[in-house]
């Protein structure tokens, strides 16, 4: 990656968030030459454990900095993806992963502990002299005239800090977004996820430790995988017209059983086997192609473009946000503003296609009747290899 031949500017280069997207862009940014502050709301950088795909258009970025490298040992890999009826357990298609991924996408396709992946982020950025962490941060306002006056509270004081740029990256529910935007609060997709562990040795006996599973039904769907160790991580997501923010830990939830109730005893079976689920109401955003306003001012990762999690791509595009980013940067680096309006000239195409395709695959999963019986047919003719090539733009790019 180039980098500059001197830092463009006094002040430092701002960004508000701390997660996935926050500290990758830091770690970019301050590898190419500029002085990072990252601002956190929370008082330590910890992440939940929830499970994490790591599709080859994130890892190849992620290589590149080092970071694959710090999760050697943390990570799964699935030898394929077995897409499952749950209404009669039979297997409708299986895409080859492990090896065949590598070749064919340039990365191989990884699952870890989204916790891992942030520790990672969190040691290189640590590590950089060119990135200071503060915590406990929480953002009030800021202008924008002869760069960036981002103000915030820490400890109960409100503080101040001149920043040369500011990014975003402060999540669903982005305090940046809404002052840069104003554009309301992010919208509840009328899905929820339902997350748990076990462990492997758990496993009905049919079932292979060794891949990710896909279970397609009227009304839910599910994916488990194994991670590091001996534990498997599995989703369920359903529909709820009910919005409750309870993420307490909760024995199997009632609407599981529900929607469970008619099918295959291989999803019951699995769906029974968890002590403890989390609850997690899906929040997303419409496509937005709307101008944004000139400024030293930008979004990324899910305070830009919320995305369902249907194609498993929200880690990875904040991943490929602070790649594309960067660059601009370092091609206008006195001019934040432009770079910015060129990021998201180059971004929007990409997630727009993503967000909506993630959208269009939550309700082909949950299709009933007629159209599940034709959604099976269409996947038992196409084959694994050829179910490749349908990922091909958005793994390869």
């Amino acid at each position: 990656m180039a980098k500059l031949d001197a830092t463009p500017h006094a002040d430092p280069l701002l960004i508000a968030g701390g997660g996935i997207g926050g500290l990758t862009a830091a770690l970019k940014l301050a590898e190419a030459g500029f002085h990072i502050h990252v601002f956190e709301q929370a008082d330590m950088l910890t992440e939940s454990g929830a499970g994490l795909q790591l599709s080859p258009n994130a890892l190849r970025i992620l290589r590149e900095m080092g970071i694959l490298e710090k999760l050697r040992g943390k990570t799964g890999r699935s030898n394929s993806l077995r897409v499952m009826s749950g209404v009669d357990g039979k297997q409708l298609t299986e895409m080859p992963l492990g090896d065949i991924a590598q070749k064919r996408w340039g990365a191989p396709y990884l699952v870890a502990h989204r916790a891992d992946l942030q520790q990672a982020l969190l040691e290189a950025c640590e590590a950089s002299d060119n990135i200071m962490l503060h915590l406990g941060c929480r953002t009030l306002d800021y202008s924008a005239e002869h760069g960036v006056q981002f103000r915030y509270e820490q400890n109960g004081a409100q503080k101040e800090q001149k920043g040369c740029a500011l990014i975003g990256a402060d999540g669903v529910h982005s305090r940046i977004r809404a002052l840069l935007l104003n554009d309301g609060d992010p919208l509840f997709s009328g899905y929820v996820a339902y997350r748990a562990q076990f462990n492997a040795r758990d496993l009905p006996r049919m079932l292979s430790a060794d891949s990710t599973y896909l279970w397609l039904a009227p009304n839910l769907h599910a994916v488990h995988y194994k991670l590091r160790g001996d534990m498997i991580n599995l989703v369920a997501i359903v529909r709820e017209d009910s919005l409750q923010k309870n993420q307490d830990e909760m024995a199997m939830p009632e609407i599981l059983q529900d929607a469970s109730r008619n099918y295959t005893g291989t999803l019951r079976t699995l769906l029974n086997i968890p002590q403890n689920w989390t609850r997690w109401p899906l929040f997303h955003r419409l496509p937005d192609t709307k101008t944004w306003p000139h400024l030293p001012v930008t979004l990324l990762g899910d305070a830009a473009h919320p995305m369902l999690p249907f194609l498993a791509q929200g880690a990875a595009q904040a991943v490929e946000d602070a790649d594309v980013l960067t660059n601009c940067l370092i091609n206008e680096p006195q001019y934040p503003d432009d770079a910015f309006e060129n990021y998201r000239a180059r971004r929007m195409k990409r997630v727009t296609k993503i967000q909506k395709a993630a959208a269009e695959n939550g309700k082909v999963f949950h299709y009933s009747g007629l159209r599940a019986f034709a959604r099976n047919n269409v996947l038992k003719m196409i084959g694994g290899r050829r179910m490749m090539a349908l990922y091909d733009w958005v793994y390869g790019a």
